[in-house]
């Protein structure tokens, strides 16, 4: 809540208290009134509107018509309770609901960004009953620009009445606790520092593939995608198609979430769970293809189209881009954010990773397996050099954009207790640093051995 809006509900608030007593003077009660109404109108030119405080403004008129009415004792206690719940509400509301502005990016470099469809004909997707269905994948890429001119910013979030639902989903809360899907149609207000149609930049240099985590969206990574295209990288993510929270497609038809493990035995769990990993590996690989042969994204990228790439992942997608990392001869680093390691295959820890590799995570996972699988993967091939950062005091979605959409994920127990701001800049700064091969320090992050994290797991 800004200043201004802060000082407006706390009038409304000293407005209320001063009616409430039975014996008070109206013209004390009219003077705060009248600093509220002040203090609106200066917020609405130095601030500017938002909805968020339309129950805010409207409290004003309600006091005023409180104020003017002489009401007996009985209607006097029905409508103080009445007005209090009103003002409860014009404080909660903005504070709850935030305006979500992105982080600047800060590069030197104005950010482009454009949306596009493919169809791997030669697969047919397996989540759905039609036999004639191909795998169809939305991506995004985002990219250095000259300028953005005359050109409106992307919204963070579309189609909201389809994503608002679906992302209360995903956030895996009991019934009592989750809220109206509606307030979620307030992201769709919001603007990023993203420009559809931008003029690129000639001067692109190696471009970053991003496979969401289960559940998860192209969508919810963009403060890096902004942060690394601002400094020169084109950054393209993958929604992957029903194990993402839902994709929406150009036709308007929608992949909803088909990933719930509920009612299946631990087998078949991880048989699908394995089955989505080779799906979502071929995804990888039919995407980094048609970029390297000019068929995406090829009047942004130039006539020289990339081959080489560096690939991140989150959760699923860590695991992602390691499997594909063992595939491809094409990549220059791979890097994990909280990366699920248990759905990787035995066979890739034996063999390791053939290409650097940067694992950024939270001190522990609920099964301590994650880490000794990741330990192992590290260990098999130590030709190569692969980096473990530890990020202490965050949560598993604060490695995507996740910590910056509302204050009630912390209560909810969804965000860890460095500021939202803070870790998402230290997320995306310790990534950029890895690509460019800078050395980046933060007084939460600490490096680990594996070698040494397993003489630690095994001693204790």
């Amino acid at each position: 809540m800004r200043f201004l809006e802060m000082s407006l509900v706390l009038a409304e608030l000293a407005t209320l208290i001063i009616l409430s007593r039975k014996h008070h003077r109206r013209w004390n009660a009219l003077v705060l009134l009248l600093l509220a109404i002040g203090l609106t109108l200066v917020h609405f030119f130095r601030e500017g509107y938002r909805w968020q405080m339309t129950p805010a403004y409207a409290l004003l008129t309600a006091i005023y018509v409180w104020h003017r009415l002489h009401p007996t004792d009985s209607l006097r206690w029905l409508g103080k309770s009445w007005l209090y719940g009103w003002w409860a509400l014009a404080a909660v509301i903005p504070v709850c609901l935030p305006d979500l502005t992105l982080p600047d990016p800060g590069g030197p470099y104005t950010v482009g960004t454009e949306t596009a469809m493919v169809i791997d004909s030669s697969r047919a997707e397996w989540f759905t009953q039609d036999p004639a269905d191909r795998r169809r994948l939305v991506v995004q890429i985002w990219y250095p620009a000259r300028s953005a001119e005359g050109l409106k910013p992307e919204p963070y979030l579309d189609h909201m009445e389809l994503r608002g639902p679906a992302m209360l989903d995903q956030l895996e809360l009991p019934d009592y606790l989750k809220p109206p899907s509606i307030l979620t149609t307030y992201f769709s207000w919001f603007r990023t520092h993203a420009y559809p149609g931008a003029d690129p930049d000639t001067s692109i240099s190696p471009v970053v593939v991003l496979s969401p985590g289960l559940g998860g969206s192209r969508r919810l990574h963009q403060c890096l995608a902004e942060y690394l295209a601002s400094r020169g990288h084109a950054v393209v993510i993958i929604d992957h198609p029903y194990d993402a929270h839902v994709v929406v497609f150009p036709d308007g038809s929608l992949a909803d979430y088909r990933s719930d493990l509920s009612g299946l035995t631990p087998a078949d769990s991880s048989r699908l769970r394995h089955r989505q990993l080779r799906t979502r590996v071929d995804d990888l690989h039919f995407v980094l293809t048609e970029l390297k042969n000019g068929l995406l994204f090829h009047s942004i990228l130039g006539p020289d189209p990339p081959q080489e790439f560096v690939l991140i992942g989150h959760s699923f997608g860590g695991a992602t881009v390691f499997q594909t990392a063992r595939e491809r001869r094409d990549l220059v680093s791979v890097i994990a954010l909280d990366g699920w390691n248990l759905a990787l295959p035995d066979s890739s820890l034996k063999r390791g990773l053939p290409v650097p590799a940067l694992y950024l995570g939270r001190p522990r996972w609920d099964n301590p397996e994650n880490y000794r699988r990741l330990a192992r993967l590290y260990l098999a091939n130590t030709t190569t050099d692969h980096t473990w950062l530890i990020l202490h005091d965050v949560h598993h979605f604060d490695f995507a954009d996740v910590p910056l959409l509302s204050p009630l994920l912390k209560w909810m127990g969804k965000q860890g207790s460095i500021p939202p701001r803070r870790v998402v800049h230290m997320v995306n700064s310790l990534i950029d640093g890895y690509i460019r091969h800078q050395t980046i320090t933060f007084p939460e992050v600490e490096a680990v051995a594996p070698h040494t994290y397993l003489e630690h797991v095994r001693d204790h």
